[in-house]
């Protein structure tokens, strides 16, 4: 795609565009050099080698123990957490198993599949961030292949401004991620879903500067990131939606778990 059409996918103005292409771009890059020489300098080869029964195992998500960095609150007392309104954002990298079994197979200086995987999480993870942080979001969690962000929840605008990020995390990001790989590695395209969820949640201090979000909005906007490069939301967010001079967006239900409802929000075909 070029410019102009991510413009009018996204929503924003063509010179926004390119200013987040060039973000995303340098840090993709950095990312992925930085990956090369971590794998080299720590002989992850042949130190990080899977057993053949541990990669028939689905791969599991896991918390990273960093601080979070909510947005609208940079601090949190130990004894005084707080309850707000957010839209939680989970972005997931689809077939984690299917890629951790992968051998050489023609692909450029990979040796196995939990070289290759590293690579792709080095890459896409951090572009997913930057994304987010592009539309006055906060990743504060990586979660393994995936990755857990929030946009604080005031006004209508902040729905913008999630569908944005949202939109832009499955065509854009995706798309210089998956141009970079192929080009260094020549990995196939990486598929991601992403799901988005509106509720109140807790924000408190669990262990010492380690501050976490626990809402509703976390559980469905993570079970909503299970499609393949599509953004879907859950019903609350839906019921919050702005409604445009020209007419609502026409949202595609599915059922998340029994007593949930979904909608496909982009692309609606």
């Amino acid at each position: 795609m070029n410019v102009s059409e991510y413009s009018r996918i996204i929503g924003i103005d063509e010179s926004e565009v390119k200013k987040l292409m060039l973000q995303i771009s340098t840090i993709c890059d950095a990312h992925l050099n930085k990956a090369e020489y971590d794998w080299i300098k720590t002989d992850a080869k042949n130190r990080m080698a899977l057993d053949e029964a541990l990669s028939n195992l689905s791969m599991e998500k896991f918390e990273d123990s960093k601080p979070s960095l909510l947005p609208g609150y940079d601090k949190v007392n130990l004894f005084d957490p707080k309850i707000d309104d957010f839209i939680a954002i989970v972005c997931d990298i689809r077939k984690s198993t299917e890629r951790l079994k992968t051998s050489r197979n023609g692909f450029k200086g990979i040796d196995s599949g939990i070289q290759r995987i590293f690579y792709e999480t080095s890459a896409l993870l951090p572009s997913l961030e930057v994304t987010i942080n592009f539309f006055e979001g906060k990743v504060t969690e990586y979660l393994g292949d995936g990755i857990l962000g929030f946009i604080q929840y005031g006004d209508k605008r902040h729905i913008y401004d999630a569908f944005h990020a949202s939109k832009a995390c499955v065509t854009l990001t995706r798309d210089i991620v998956n141009d970079a790989i192929f080009t260094k590695y020549n990995l196939p395209p990486l598929d991601i879903g992403v799901g988005l969820a509106l509720s109140p949640a807790m924000i408190r201090v669990v262990t010492e500067n380690h501050v976490k979000a626990f809402g509703e909005c976390v559980w469905k906007a993570s079970k909503l990131s299970d499609g393949i490069n599509i953004v879907q939301i859950d019903e609350k967010l839906k019921l919050e939606w702005p409604v445009a001079k020209s007419g609502g967006l026409s949202f595609i239900q599915r059922d998340i778990v029994k007593g949930h409802k979904g909608y496909k929000a982009f692309p609606l075909k």
